[in-house]
């Protein structure tokens, strides 16, 4: 891959890939390295998919490998921050959804990150199931866990 065909694939990928990141980790400085790290991977690698749907899929499953590498390096998961706020309110559509987003935020980074690739970005299930090295019954369940969380969180609070 020469320094063109890098440059046109890191501007057609890399503000869904951030913002697939800043919704998994939560917090923005985080958010930029892990960004940097999948595109250093991705320099150094060997073979690129040169389908653009395969290229998006392994660019998911490196985001999603250093988002992991990066919680078990710092063997903690980051809390809510309030700087996701914006990614949120970005996400919200005429009514008040942003309140619904802030929730979203708050659920664990596998849940959360399938929750934000189905309902924001509009990957199938097993879109989500090849980026994030899953089989597409386990999204399924994960994403039906966690928007019966949702649910609840937000029948709660009155939402």
């Amino acid at each position: 891959m020469d320094g063109y065909e890098f440059r046109q694939l890191y501007d057609r990928n890399a503000r869904r890939l951030y913002n697939f990141i800043l919704w998994t980790t939560g917090n923005r400085s985080v958010c930029d390295d892990i960004l940097q790290t999948v595109f250093i991977k991705v320099w150094r690698s060997a073979k690129v998919p040169a389908d653009t749907g395969e290229q998006t899929a392994w660019l998911y499953a490196i985001a999603r490998n250093a988002c992991i590498d990066h919680f078990r390096s710092s063997r903690h998961f980051t809390e809510y921050n309030d700087e996701i706020g914006g990614t949120a309110e970005r996400a919200d559509t005429e009514d008040d959804g942003r309140l619904a987003w802030h929730e979203v935020a708050q659920l664990p980074g596998t849940e959360r990150a399938i929750v934000y690739l189905h309902l924001k970005m509009g990957y199938s299930y097993g879109e989500i199931g090849r980026f994030m090295e899953m089989t597409e019954n386990h999204v399924r369940v994960t994403a039906f866990r966690a928007l019966r969380k949702l649910r609840n969180i937000l029948i709660r609070k009155g939402l």
